[in-house]
């Protein structure tokens, strides 16, 4: 049986939120591993996602494995803390002396995992270095580990942010596409980059019609120097004075 972190019920749900457990892999996490790898010169390096039965590596290198039992890893007691756990060899530890990922392949003597930290109290999995020799690992270096440990939580935190605004802009296009409103999307210089389907209806244009126009094209020419100002102040974000016609 293994150790259980002592917020494991909120660490899972954080884990499960991410939406990243058992996800597919990612070159990002493995070009961490990468630099991991050349900078402490060991074999195998992890980005370790440890779920409820099971970890889980979202990077790797070194290793063919993509998930392990949580009961044989490391990393499961590397969360149980937010210091970085230091494994000298293995083979003495009496955590880990039995271990099947020590006494065979891939015959792990030297860990080190930096614990992947959300925050407070909610510890994902770890960043984790192999080698299959003893070896000490150095509070320099252990720091060094610590610090792309928390570079793998940004990123982390970068993809779901991705995900969100992916799947906010999917609920405005089906808000947008589903309404009698007109809703009309510009770039900063005022191109039409999306017309909401209501604009046929209501304009009498067809949204592709609109797309790609700048709204002077459609403005009587004794009016474009008023409209042309007023959408200057638009982009600049001054207020508009009084006696300019509406848009």
């Amino acid at each position: 049986m293994f150790p259980l972190h002592p917020n494991e019920g909120i660490r899972l749900k954080a884990l499960h939120d991410l939406e990243v457990f058992g996800s597919d892999p990612q070159p990002e996490y493995d070009a961490i591993c990468r630099t991991a790898q050349g900078l402490f010169s060991v074999p195998i390096v992890l980005v370790s996602l440890v779920g409820e039965t099971e970890q889980w590596f979202k990077g790797k290198c070194g290793l063919d494995a993509g998930r392990t039992p949580r009961e044989v890893s490391f990393c499961t007691y590397t969360i149980l803390s937010d210091e970085v756990l230091v494994v000298e060899d293995a083979a003495q530890d009496r955590r880990f002396a039995a271990n099947p990922l020590v006494t065979g392949e891939p015959h792990i003597r030297f860990y080190a995992g930096a614990p992947l930290v959300l925050g407070p109290g909610i510890h994902l999995g770890s960043l984790c270095i192999i080698d299959t020799v003893p070896r000490s690992f150095p509070a320099k270096q252990q720091e060094q580990l610590r610090d792309m440990a928390r570079v793998v939580i940004a990123l982390l935190r970068s993809n779901r942010a991705e995900r969100d605004a992916r799947e906010s802009a999917a609920d405005y296009r089906l808000l947008a596409d589903n309404t009698k409103d007109v809703i009309i999307r510009c770039d900063l210089d005022g191109t039409r980059r999306y017309v909401s389907p209501a604009a046929s209806h209501l304009l009498g244009y067809e949204p592709q019609e609109l797309l790609g126009t700048h709204p002077l094209a459609f403005v009587h020419p004794d009016e474009v120097s008023d409209y042309a100002r007023f959408l200057k102040r638009i982009e600049t974000g001054l207020t508009l004075p009084p006696g300019l016609p509406s848009f």
